[in-house]
């Protein structure tokens, strides 16, 4: 066992490593989930959320009562600031973001509106120009849009209304809203999907911590002189071998109780612990499971030559593609299908399905432990796959 004890001694000898990769990595995805929410409130004591008021200047060059509505309406979703309808008067007030928006309603806009969709034919488009914060220009396009489509709808339905009486009721349809209000739940459901946030970004920091400290320690052992010492060692290869692996996997397990542990302690969820512990024993199994993935890359990558910048370079690239893929950054309901069918084929996909398997439900049942196997072996392949590809290599080696 005195060569695992030196497996630990060399990743000592590297702390930069350790302190940014195991210690500052982790400790930003406290700032990725935030801090726990502090007491909650519940659903009677919500209150309503402020409604977001853009500025935005709007240009009537048709004058017609359906475009006076539509400027009303903005005046009561947003901040209506009157510019003069001249060229560099308007590109003005966009560069030095006076306003988020200029809405401009083209001459004949309500009668092309009204004829358009009373023929089924396509609907004149407002123009839009965006500022410097595209959020609320994007919102401000969207709100004329959904009120011009108000207004056709309206003309459709009473086909003999005159232009005001197509405006009075699109007003109203207009001013009515789904009323919302903030409910700040509390207990374990808050823990459970902080946690879950905080272990799919674990993904990267495990990633980079593994694969960089677990490969500085194989890369030292694959110096020629290392090697050369070894084979005039009493200790067979495959006995050496082991034991190099051996200390490796117990740093590979180090750092998934820091990482798993950091990620308890940032969500808040302590008293999971009590409440569902064979839940967390789970998931950090799947955790440790994933962590072979960059501990078999890192063999991998010795066993090819690489040196330290190298590993440095293929860790944090790899980290990133993976933990993005995983739905660490963005969730990946809101990516195209081609990026999700992408995702299938990283580990960090698998790993993330595992967690919210064996987590999400207040009780584990047959399916979520189906779930979480079937993930778990995935992972295990991808695993295998890099240590065969690193054995296949090694062999190699010593054959040549």
């Amino acid at each position: 066992m005195t060569i695992s004890k030196y497996v630990l001694r060399i990743a000592s000898r590297h702390p930069l490593y350790l302190l940014i990769y195991v210690g500052f990595v982790s400790l930003l995805g406290v700032l990725m989930i935030g801090t726990p929410a502090d007491g909650g409130t519940s659903a009677g004591d919500a209150t309503q959320p402020a409604a977001y008021r853009a500025r935005v200047a709007v240009v009537d060059r048709d004058g017609s009562a359906l475009s006076r509505a539509l400027k009303t309406y903005l005046k009561e979703t947003d901040t209506v600031i009157e510019i003069e309808d001249e060229s560099y008067a308007l590109q003005d007030a966009l560069a030095t973001e006076w306003v988020n928006a200029v809405i401009i309603v083209p001459e004949g806009f309500s009668e092309d509106l009204i004829r358009a969709a009373r023929s089924g034919g396509e609907l004149p488009d407002l123009e839009v120009a965006a500022g410097g914060d595209m959020q609320a220009s994007a919102l401000l396009g969207e709100r004329a849009r959904r009120w011009a489509s108000l207004a056709a709808a309206d003309a459709v339905l009473d086909r003999d209304a005159s232009e005001d009486a197509v405006a009075e009721a699109v007003q109203s349809a207009a001013a009515e809203t789904v009323s919302s209000e903030i409910v700040r739940t509390e207990g374990q459901e808050v823990g459970r999907g902080r946690v879950i946030a905080y272990l799919r970004f674990g993904s990267y920091t495990v990633t980079c911590s593994i694969a960089v400290v677990v490969g500085v320690v194989l890369t030292e052992f694959s110096e020629h002189e290392v090697r050369r010492r070894q084979l005039a060692s009493p200790v067979s290869t495959w006995g050496h071998a082991a034991q190099v692996l051996a200390g490796c996997a117990v740093l590979t397990l180090l750092v998934c109780l820091w990482v798993f542990g950091v990620g308890i302690v940032a969500a808040g969820a302590e008293s999971l612990l009590e409440a569902i512990p064979l839940q967390l024993l789970l998931a950090f199994a799947v955790l440790a499971a994933f962590a072979l993935v960059p501990f078999s890359l890192a063999f991998l990558l010795a066993q090819l030559g690489f040196r330290e910048e190298a590993l440095n370079a293929i860790a944090n690239l790899g980290a990133i593609v993976m933990s993005f893929l995983g739905g660490s950054w963005i969730s990946l309901s809101l990516l195209g299908e081609s990026v999700q069918a992408i995702a299938r084929f990283s580990p960090t996909y698998w790993m993330s399905d595992a967690v919210a398997a064996v987590l999400e439900p207040t009780e584990l049942t047959q399916e979520a432990l189906t779930t979480a196997g079937v993930d778990i072996a995935i992972i295990l392949l991808f695993a295998a796959a890099c240590a065969s590809a690193g054995f296949a290599i090694a062999r190699a080696r010593r054959t040549a």
